[in-house]
């Protein structure tokens, strides 16, 4: 599976299991509740209001050639996801899977010599196949 935070400039959040590969995947997809408190009622009312809130988390580990160049892609890579954008789910292959719309990526990263972690937890509304 391979997830895009489809910026003005394109960034490769995972792409698994070759180039970069994807643990710990969580998606959790509710419904966006309204407490609505009743003058006098024994206790609150929860209304759905047809909305959805889709939250999408990960882990990936990249290597990098050097120390340098993952110091240098730590620094730069939590400027690439500021932002909204969509976010894109792809097969293998290309096949589209879902999308994401004016999604929000938050990322944690921590470097230990070549290798940089990083966590993501991408946040949006509806999850849809267009």
């Amino acid at each position: 599976m391979k997830i895009v935070f489809n910026a003005s400039t394109p960034v490769t959040l995972a792409d698994s299991p070759a180039n970069v590969p994807m643990t710990n995947f969580r998606l959790n997809g509710e419904a966006v509740l309204q407490e609505v408190q009743l003058f006098r009622a024994p206790g609150l009312s929860f209304q759905d209001r047809g909305n959805r809130r889709t939250e999408i988390s990960f882990d990936v580990s990249r290597l990098l050639g050097s120390q340098q160049a993952a110091e240098e892609f730590l620094l730069l890579h939590d400027v690439a996801l500021q932002g909204n954008a969509d976010v894109v789910i792809t097969e293998a292959d290309g096949t589209t899977v879902r999308y994401l719309r004016s999604a929000v990526v938050k990322s944690q990263s921590s470097q230990v010599g070549c290798t940089v972690r990083t966590s993501y937890r991408i946040s949006g509304g509806l999850l849809t196949t267009s």
